[in-house]
């Protein structure tokens, strides 16, 4: 399945939790059908990390990262947007193994506890 995100979304910028929440189900639903999913970022200009791990972080919690990596694919995405689709896909691959110990860390980091 091909998965232009400007259509989908209807706006060049990729930005809400709630847009990637949504694009999140569609993807999900695809993949345990087994149904390889590419998402095209064609004409879309601007993503954030909230977007991104929302519609594919989140993925972690549900797929093992062999199935996400066998079943969805994304193109013409430029360099930055890839890097954040690659960090956004690490910080819940770190969550997910470990949610208590993940919150820990962070909690050290933001409050020095």
């Amino acid at each position: 399945m091909l998965l232009l995100l400007f259509n989908y979304l209807k706006a060049k910028e990729a930005i809400s939790y709630e847009d990637g929440e949504k694009l999140y189900h569609e993807i999900s639903s695809s993949i345990k059908s087994g149904i390889i999913t590419i998402v095209d970022f064609s004409e879309v200009t601007l993503v954030t990390a909230t977007f991104l791990s929302a519609a594919f972080g989140k993925l972690l919690e549900v797929f093992t990262e062999n199935e996400i990596k066998g079943l969805l694919d994304f193109i013409n995405t430029d360099d930055g947007t890839k890097l954040l689709i690659d960090e956004a896909l690490l910080r819940s691959k770190e969550y997910y193994s470990d949610p208590e110990s993940f919150s820990q860390t962070t909690n050290d980091i933001i409050y020095g506890i």
